[in-house]
């Protein structure tokens, strides 16, 4: 860079990591929605591909109904979940966004080229 008579001296250097700004580093853990979100919530969310209640949940994964709904919750406030009552019960499902963040992660494992086991 040209420097004029009445300006100082200047060194200039390129932002360091600019060039692999915009690259996808793929995860190498086999485990990236439990490291995401935790085990227990990455198997919530991966058991709500068909709708089920926070009883049958907490059967399923050996968890006490209390903390399944208390993770239920914090994932459908994130938009994670959709709820819907059905009788006396409260049926979730994975949302759109849920949906994309499992199929995302499972993206994820196939380009590591890890089977997650």
């Amino acid at each position: 860079m040209p420097i004029g008579e009445d300006e100082p001296p200047m060194i200039l250097y390129g932002a360091r990591g600019s060039g692999a700004l915009w690259q996808v580093e793929p995860r190498r853990s086999p485990a990236v929605l439990g490291d995401l979100l935790g085990a227990t919530r990455a198997g919530l969310l991966a058991a709500l591909e068909v709708p089920a209640s926070s009883t049958e949940l907490a059967r399923r994964l050996g968890v006490t109904t209390p903390a399944v709904n208390q993770h239920l919750r914090a994932m459908r406030d994130a938009g994670l979940l959709t709820s819907a009552r059905h009788g006396r019960s409260v049926l979730y499902l994975r949302s759109e966004l849920g949906d994309a963040l499992v199929a995302g992660g499972g993206r994820m494992l196939a380009e590591d080229g890890t089977n997650g086991g």
